[in-house]
């Protein structure tokens, strides 16, 4: 298994959390931004990537060329209705249907869909969209 980020806090807790269950992990300090990999992987998982439009279109590409045959890409993100409430201030940051509908054209899409409005506590969203996509076999 692969972690790559751009946060080394977040790749230490990873570490920690990896080897108190046994899991082989390998882990890669990139800027996200600019990385690139010629490596395919069967599950390739972007988790709360909120970046520029130009950022997260070079990091969508980077993310589904590393989606190997038959592998699959997950894709969660905060809701573009949770402004102001999670996530970035920047609205052209934050996640639509719609976007991610059309940001991987060459996977499948095989879901696509909002979670459930969050509760009323200081950490609520508005809901996260998601995307399960495939590269065919």
């Amino acid at each position: 298994m692969t972690g790559v980020d751009s946060s080394k806090v977040g790749l230490a807790q990873t570490n920690e959390r990896a080897q108190q269950t046994g899991c082989a992990l390998t882990t890669i300090y990139a800027d996200l931004t600019t990385f690139r990999t010629a490596d395919a992987y069967q599950l390739v998982v972007l988790a709360n990537m909120h970046l520029t439009a130009d950022a997260r279109d070079h990091l969508f590409a980077t993310a589904a060329r590393a989606v190997a045959p038959g592998g699959h890409l997950y894709v969660v993100g905060h809701h573009v209705a949770s402004l102001g409430l999670a996530g970035t201030p920047d609205a052209e940051r934050l996640f639509t249907e719609a976007m991610l509908a059309t940001a991987f054209p060459e996977l499948t899409t095989q879901q696509l869909g909002r979670t459930q409005q969050g509760d009323t506590s200081e950490h609520s969203t508005a809901g996260d969209v998601y995307l399960w996509a495939a590269r065919q076999a």
